[in-house]
């Protein structure tokens, strides 16, 4: 295959995340082409494999029974290797992709794997054959000399497995060298392999010892033996003799399913809660200093003891912008000299029992000022004791740190709190949206549009919380609000329009229906006196000059001559849209240039690219900028002065705490050729690619009228010289076609053209998109659920503005995708718990906007399957819309552990498990459900196979931000607190483990920490340990030259559930059948199974 060229250094890819849209990938590892003594896939010059090795380290290297990551020259570790290890006179065989690599740690003998027997299907280059760690006709060495038996360990007598015989004829492409998809764990039976009546013995024998103990119900206090293993905290049991399997002859492999299963109906239920285990103490690593943070102390000294907590029924409950007004004026008539706390919905709190005992009805007649007649509404109101909450449970919450006890969070208490502080800046009159509070723009500050019929409103968020003691955590907020204008107007910004009488399409009337759809707006006539309306808009219909109807039982009618004879008013847009609005049992269809919406009205959808984008840019302020913002919205709110607030017993510090932080040292990054990297804060340069392949056979489609063949041609001349420098061979492109987007079987013309080229062996297809449209989506349809070939797309903005730096960030996913390895941690900066065999695991659940009723939620696992933690593969499952919990998992962690298995040929002894998207009050649903989940996967495998499972949330959703005091702690032009800003003290759980981390160094506005909260630990990680884990873990992302702002497991897992989502637009997925639709929607399974980070 490609001959390994090292190409002189030059600028690597611009620190920064790559430039094209892909949200995914990288090319091929370029290799020596001698054949390979004892390895197992394709290696680096002179690498060596002894009993265990998984990995490539530098020349000289080696791995005998124990070797634990990566090593210098000379280096040898003992005992169970992880890593990749080299050595000078190792052949290297030729296959692409990773190697399924061999060998036991911790000493255990080899598990007998072998490759099937039978011939593989052929890959892009057909014909070929690779040897598969073994030269012709010899057997395997695993760790002992030729010919000798294996040494007793926990499987006696038993004989090693050979491998493949000379001849086989292995699979080309990005993933050459693999075993077969279907290997099977243990207890399943397996086909024969190459040594024929030998029965193949895959994954876990049963009765091994286990390699962690079985969790303890605490989470703490585990009575495990300490392990000899100095990288490894976790103790283990004394090994059994493993009781061999019987033999069932010829049973086939069972088959990994790459994609998503069907959906269970019903998510899990009635699990055993699992206790969240308690903290054993705080980090102490890194340098200490701190930073203030935007959280202001509350004094509750004074607290009342007792909050009464009233319900409040109010018939009918619409509209809701009289539920505070109704309130009020029942709170000025019957609790004259009280100053109770409403929610706005349904609760009520107040100091002291209200004066009418425990319940009282009345009626009350609230004016409707948008109606000109009939617009006395009546109402009727019970407000009635719930229940007397008792404060002094917060004092027992906030004592636990030191007490020990047990107790959940006072969650009623704390929420009575909130809603009084939430009192005090209602009195300034702001719109409340949730916990945050929006002020109308009042013309001192430039109105910022963000395009698509919104404008930017300024405000701030406020929420009362309980850390190691209470505070209220107050930050700015930003939300986009409809602009008060005419619906013209509107029509034309939702529609990218230039002028209301320009052309355009359905698919536009469509998008200003689900802008418009349940606002209010103002209908009046001109010149015409009392014809002002306020409606709400539920629906859009056809234009004047289209919409007929019989007035008062006449003859039928358009509604502008309707408008012209009866209304005397000639419309004049008579071929824009209708407007139809409540009640919808009338039809009343009202033109929309009559039309205004009102002002104030909140939007609870997405926004799309272009608002995101223009929300950032105004919302990325400095921290010094950010804090003076917090700060006037302090004293704007004078939580002191409110009535409500003193009547409580509350005092507010209205200064912004400080507190204890450290600054965690960085890695080092390490490239190809280096030995001793230096510790980058933040981001670095990139070098020549620890490992990549030679790009041979890869072409470009064009779908962008615009981009020139001139243009395409020098990208392929920038992309090859790019990876010279990268050490990534790239040869002249194959074939360059640009495709007619008008066409109307413009999808089946680029499924066809894709189909062709992989037919030719296609390793790569480099796709130039337009700006607009759902091209991507299209693309990433039709090459990886129809035919299965990589590819990479460049927005046409893009490839107009190719440079070098550009280039070299579109090679990073590049090589990643082919399965190339970027980078890895240096070996003196790998975290202690990597180096035995560990699964790392990334979860997220993405869930509709609010208004997307019918689209279904994505769940998606993304898990690393080499022993740097760099590489990951990806599975997705749908499920019913705002369901959290992932249903599917313990199919999932299924086939993630035959993956992780075919890779490394060894079971993760830890898995460590990081989740995204899970609020405070679901942790124990989550724990329960999913941890059960991951449990039953392990022993559905092997009964007897109990891996330790440490969980963490990930939560990028808070508002906590912190601004530094030392001018030698700030970093960058915006001078945020530095890369590894840690903090565990203070403002965290005062009982369980969580920490705030800034792992990244931002580019634009105020660093956001990321919150990690651990929910279990089998492996007794120390707090130190996790933190550094977690930090290191963010320099792990493929895509680009920076640590970013959440470990690489996390943003694995956000990209795989972005990928799915891909596949659903303008694909709806039917929510009763939502089986057949994965069915029909599979990922191409050699594709996956060969390119397992297609999607980074």
């Amino acid at each position: 295959m490609g001959k390994g060229k090292k190409g002189k250094q030059q600028s690597g890819p611009s620190q920064g995340d790559p430039a094209s849209s892909d949200g995914q990938q990288p090319a091929r590892a370029q290799q020596p082409s001698q054949p390979e003594q004892s390895s197992v896939g394709r290696g680096q010059p002179g690498q060596q494999y002894h009993s265990g090795s998984v990995g490539r380290g530098q020349p000289g290297q080696q791995y005998h029974s124990g070797s634990v990551g990566r090593g210098q020259p000379g280096q040898q570790y003992h005992s169970g290797s992880v890593g990749r290890g080299q050595h000078d006179g190792q052949q290297s065989s030729h296959g692409r992709g990773q190697p399924p690599q061999s060998g036991p740690y911790q000493g255990q003998p080899p598990q007998g794997v072998q490759f099937s027997s039978q011939q593989q299907q052929k890959g892009p280059q057909q014909g070929q054959q690779q040897q598969k760690g073994l030269q012709q006709g010899q057997q395997q060495q695993k760790g002992l000399q030729q010919g000798q038996q294996q040494q007793k360990g926990p499987q006696q007598g038993q004989q090693q497995q050979k491998g493949p015989h000379q001849g086989q004829q292995q699979q080309k492409g990005p993933q050459q060298g693999q075993p077969p998809q279907g290997v099977p764990f243990p207890s399943q039976q397996q086909q024969k392999g190459p040594q024929q009546g030998q029965q193949q013995q895959i994954g876990l024998q049963q009765g091994q010892p286990l390699l962690a103990q079985q969790p303890q119900p605490s989470g703490e206090d585990k009575s495990q033996k300490p392990s000899s293993h100095s990288g490894d905290s976790q103790g283990k049991k004394d090994k059994p003799t493993a009781k061999p399997q019987k033999d069932k002859e010829n049973q086939p492999p069972k088959k990994i399913d790459s994609g998503p299963l069907p959906m269970s109906k019903k998510s899990p239920s009635h699990q055993p809660l699992f206790p969240i285990p308690h903290r054993k103490g705080v980090g102490t690593l890194g340098r200490r200093t701190q930073v203030e943070v935007n959280q202001l102390p509350l004094n509750l000294s004074k607290l009342c003891p007792e909050i009464y907590h009233y319900d409040v029924a109010i018939d009918p409950d619409k509209p809701k912008r009289f539920l505070r007004p109704i309130v009020a004026e029942f709170i000025k008539r019957h609790c004259n000299g009280f100053n109770p706390a409403f929610d706005g919905k349904k609760n009520l709190y107040a100091a002291r029992q209200l004066p009418f005992g425990t319940s009282k009805s009345d009626q009350i007649t609230m004016i409707n000022e948008e109606r000109v007649s009939n617009n006395e509404l009546e109402f009727q109101i019970t407000v009635k004791l719930a229940q007397k909450i008792n404060t002094n449970t917060i004092t027992a919450f906030l004592n636990s740190r030191t007490t020990g006890q047990r107790l959940d969070v006072p969650q009623t208490a704390i929420q009575a709190i909130d809603v009084a502080l939430r009192a005090a800046p209602l009195v300034s009159g702001p719109v409340p949206v949730g916990r945050s509070y929006f002020i109308p723009p009042d013309g001192r500050e430039r109105i910022i549009e963000l395009g698509g019929g919104l404008e930017l409103w300024y405000g701030f968020y406020q929420s009362a919380i309980l850390n190691w003691k209470p505070f209220l955590n107050v930050d700015v907020a930003h939300k986009g609000f409809p602009i008060p204008t005419n619906l013209v107007d509107i029509f034309c910004q939702v529609c990218r329009l230039n002028n209301p009488r320009d052309n355009f399409r359905p698919d536009d009337v469509l998008k200003f229906r689900g802008f418009v759809t349940t606002l209010k707006c103002d209908y009046e006539i001109p010149n015409t006196p009392n014809s002002r309306r306020t409606y709400r808009i539920n629906n859009v219909g056809k234009s004047p000059a289209n919409l007929r109807f019989r007035p008062d039982n006449g003859p039928e009618i358009s509604v502008v001559d309707y408008f012209k004879r009866v209304k005397n008013y000639q419309i004049k847009h008579p071929d824009l849209p209708t407007v139809q609005v409540d009640p919808p049992a009338k039809n009343i269809f009202l033109p929309i240039e009559l039309c205004y919406l009102k002002p104030g009205q909140a939007l609870n959808r997405k926004l799309d690219e272009e608002q995101t984008a223009a929300m950032v840019k105004a919302a990325a302020k400095p921290p010094e900028d950010r804090k003076r913002r917090i700060l006037n919205a302090i004293r704007t709110a004078q939580y002191n002065r409110s009535p409500v607030v003193k009547e409580f017993g509350i005092e507010v510090n209205e200064n912004l705490d400080k507190v204890d932080a450290r600054i965690l040292d960085p890695p080092g990054v390490q490239y190809k050729n280096q030995s001793n990297p230096r510790p980058q804060p933040g981001q670095w340069r990139a070098g020549e690619f620890m490992l990549s392949y030679e790009l041979s056979k890869w072409f470009i489609m064009c779908l962008d009228f615009r981009t020139r063949r001139e243009k395409l041609n020098d990208f392929a001349r920038m992309l090859a010289s790019q990876g010279r420098n990268l050490g990534m061979t790239i040869q002249n492109v194959t074939e360059i076609k640009e495709m007619d987007t008008r066409s109307r079987q413009i999808k089946a013309d680029v499924t066809n053209v894709l189909h062709k080229w992989k037919a030719q062996g296609a390793e790569l297809v480099v796709v130039v998109i337009p700006g607009h449209g759902d091209f991507y989506s299209m693309v990433k349809r039709c090459a990886e659920l129809e035919v299965g070939v990589l590819t990479q797309c460049i927005k046409a903005n893009t490839m107009f503005k190719m440079n070098p730096a550009t280039c070299g960030n579109i090679l990073l996913k590049v090589n990643s995708k082919t399965n190339g390895k970027n980078h890895q941690l240096g070996e003196r900066y790998k975290p202690g718990v990597l180096n035995r065999p560990v699964m790392l695991i990334g979860i997220d659940v993405t869930h509709p906007s609010p208004d997307q009723t019918s689209i279904p939620s994505v769940a998606a696992v993304a898990a690393s399957h080499d022993a740097t933690a760099f590489q990951y593969n990806m599975i997705w499952r749908l499920q019913n819309p705002r369901e959290e919990i992932v249903v599917d998992l313990k199919n999932i962690i299924i086939e993630q552990l035959k993956f992780f298995f075919i890779k490394t040929r060894h079971k993760p002894e830890k898995i460590i498990v990081y989740r995204d998207g899970v609020s405070e009050g679901q942790f124990q649903q989550v724990l329960a459900a999913e941890l059960n989940a991951i449990r039953q996967a392990c022993t559905t495998l092997e009964k007897d196979y109990k891996p330790g499972i440490t969980f963490l949330v990930v939560q990028k959703r808070h508002h906590v931000r912190f601004f530094p005091m030392k001018s030698q702690d700030e970093d960058g032009k915006n001078r945020n607190v530095p890369p590894g800003t840690i903090v565990d003290t203070t403002i965290t759980h005062p009982r369980e483990l969580d920490f705030y981390l800034v792992s990244h160094s931002s580019l634009q506005g105020t660093s956001r920490p990321t919150k990690y909260h651990r929910l279990w630990d089998d492996n007794n990680i120390s707090e130190d340990e996790l933190e550094v884990l977690t930090y290191y873990l963010c320099y792990l992302f493929s895509r680009c030259t920076r640590s970013v702002s959440y470990p690489a497991p996390t943003y694995y897992a956000h990209l795989a559930a972005f990928r799915a989502r891909t596949y659903l637009e303008n694909n709806p997925a039917p929510l009763n059948n939502l089986e057949g639709f994965a069915s029909k929607n599979k990922i191409e399974p050699v594709f996956m199974k060969n390119t397992p980070m297609f999607f980074v």
